[in-house]
């Protein structure tokens, strides 16, 4: 009788991380992220997030495959004891800080797994990739912020971070499949991603035009719906928004009118592996596999 082999998953959401302006030379761009992973590392940098001074956040480990081709990271969020009084409770003095130098209060870890060929970081919700890391489930905006952070410390004058979620598929497919009443919007244009048709065009449109984002609202004209079936501008904006940007629609279908609004709905991705020797490699693969799909597919 066979072993039966167990499987383990981890799920992860998605962050597009782009470096505007982009560079013409797609080898140049993947150079160019793998120096900016590693800067973050070598340099060290504890970041504090907007309103929370109590913590940092430190990239604690990255291990580099295959000389670049995936990164396997680890953040360790901190607290900050120089935020704390410690006081002596029979006498209610303030007392030095008990505290070594050389030691930290680790509060939490997140994993992530970064692919620089498609700048897409892989961001460990549930489960784990590496059974030594104590605690599971990454703040998805948190992360967003402290990646934004850790790049832009690594860029020139004239260059920006934008770190972007990408979205559930669904939330795009209902509003193109309804009557589409009105739409808030905000994109940003491509870093050598793979595009198709609609997309492409309004990607074009704001590279030629130097626009690094773009905020906006449509509404229709006396026929009161939004047309998305062309290939026009409203179809490349969805289209465009899914990695690049977020979308608020005001909706109308068969359960009536509703506001859909795709900040709300992260994807969630799903990595499966063998529990073994060969658990961490597994999931490497299939994860650098789900992150470069669109350029493989277009090879």
């Amino acid at each position: 009788m066979s072993e039966l082999i167990r499987k383990i998953t981890a799920e992860y959401y998605v962050l597009n991380a782009k470096i505007l302006p982009t560079l013409s030379n797609d080898d140049e761009n993947t150079e160019r992220y793998k120096n900016l992973i590693e800067n973050w590392f070598n340099n060290g940098y504890k970041i504090v997030a907007k309103g929370d001074k109590k913590h940092y956040y430190s990239l604690r480990k990255l291990d580099k495959i295959e000389e670049g081709k995936i990164y396997y990271g680890v953040i360790a969020k901190f607290y900050s004891f120089e935020t704390m009084d410690f006081i002596d409770r029979e006498t209610n003095r303030l007392i030095p800080q008990p505290i070594p130098e050389n030691v930290e209060g680790r509060v939490n870890e997140y994993e992530f797994v970064f692919v620089p060929e498609s700048h897409r970081f892989a961001v460990i919700k549930v489960g784990k990739i590496d059974t030594d890391v104590k605690r599971t489930g990454a703040p998805l905006n948190k992360i967003k912020e402290i990646v934004k952070i850790a790049f832009d410390n690594g860029l020139n004058f004239a260059e920006n971070t934008i770190v972007e979620t990408v979205t559930e598929d669904f939330i795009f497919e209902e509003i193109l499949s309804s009557n589409l009443l009105s739409l808030k919007f905000r994109i940003s244009y491509t870093n050598d991603d793979v595009l198709p048709e609609g997309r492409e065009l309004m990607d074009s449109l704001l590279k030629d035009d130097n626009i690094g984002e773009f905020f906006g609202r449509l509404k229709p004209d006396n026929s009161g719906i939004i047309n998305t079936e062309n290939n026009g501008m409203t179809k490349g904006i969805l289209e465009l928004a899914r990695e690049n940007g977020d979308v608020k629609a005001l909706i109308e279908n068969e359960d009536g009118i509703k506001t859909v609004n795709s900040v709300e709905a992260p994807a969630l991705k799903s990595v499966e592996s063998e529990q073994g020797r060969n658990r961490f490699l597994n999931f490497m693969n299939g994860i650098y596999n789900e992150l470069t799909r669109n350029r493989n597919n277009e090879e």
